[in-house]
């Protein structure tokens, strides 16, 4: 079963033939297209109630109410011009009163401008609200008059868990993968300098070696005798002895 269709009427001044034809056609439009359009010019001669109570009653009836703006109509909203019609003054008295009594939340009164008509024209409490053109907006219209919106928000999907990204704070330990990739490289060239000291330690000791050797050869060879044969320097250094006793001396000794 389809929803009941929306009431609109549609407030305007009546500017010229022109501009009644103008709305008249889109009154027309409107309830070709479904909606429940109401204007004055269907009233065939005055409603019993007189035009008061009935302009009032169909703005209180409507879900929503056109406000077909122009220079004329937004005098006669603001009581600046007493030519003419009273219809449009009285409009705006109750238009103005409906938006006070709802603390300006707008659910209802809808800004329409002619083609060549100007945003200028809105009435200020309509100015915060999207003003329609008559014939060229009328899509946008249609589909706001019927809540059918030209987007639709697709349907909510499956959260994603997102995994975090795990920063690390200054001054604390990283983790061990990252630690032992990081000390690789400390590694090897603590590993070179160990291997360096081992080859200076082992060089420096065989020089060392070489040193002492060289040192006990030269030493041994400047202290070493010839036994018996060895001449032994006496008194001044002018005579040359040996170990064995001359014949010729013991002789003369005995």
């Amino acid at each position: 079963m389809s929803s009941p269709s929306p009431r609109i009427f549609i407030s305007y001044s009546h500017d010229s033939d022109a501009h009644r034809h103008a709305v008249l056609a889109l009154a027309n439009r409107l309830r070709h297209d479904g909606l429940d359009c109401t204007i004055d010019q269907y009233v065939n001669g005055f409603p019993p109630e007189g035009w008061q109570r009935w302009m009032e009653t169909q703005i209180e009836r409507a879900d929503f109410v056109l406000v077909v703006c122009t220079p004329l109509y937004l005098q006669r909203y603001r009581g600046l011009s007493e030519a003419g019609g009273r219809g449009v003054n009285f409009e705006s008295v109750v238009i103005s009163q409906t938006l006070y009594d709802a603390y300006y939340r707008n659910t209802k009164f809808v800004p329409a401008i002619p083609d060549a008509g100007s945003v200028e024209d809105v009435p200020l409490p309509l100015k915060g609200f999207r003003a329609f053109r008559m014939a060229e907006d009328y899509e946008g219209l249609y589909r706001y008059l019927t809540g059918q919106a030209a987007v639709v928000a697709p349907e909510l999907g499956e959260p994603v868990v997102k995994q975090p990204h795990v920063q690390p704070l200054q001054g604390k330990p990283k983790p061990a993968s990252s630690q032992g990739e990081a000390r690789k490289p400390k590694e090897q060239h603590k590993m070179s300098n160990t291997m360096k000291a081992a080859w200076l330690t082992g060089a420096f000791t065989l020089l060392a070696a070489l040193i002492t050797g060289l040192f006990i050869l030269f030493g041994s060879s400047n202290n070493t005798t010839h036994g018996e044969s060895s001449p032994i320097i006496t008194g001044d250094g002018n005579q040359m002895t040996t170990d064995k006793p001359d014949p010729a001396t013991t002789e003369d000794k005995k």
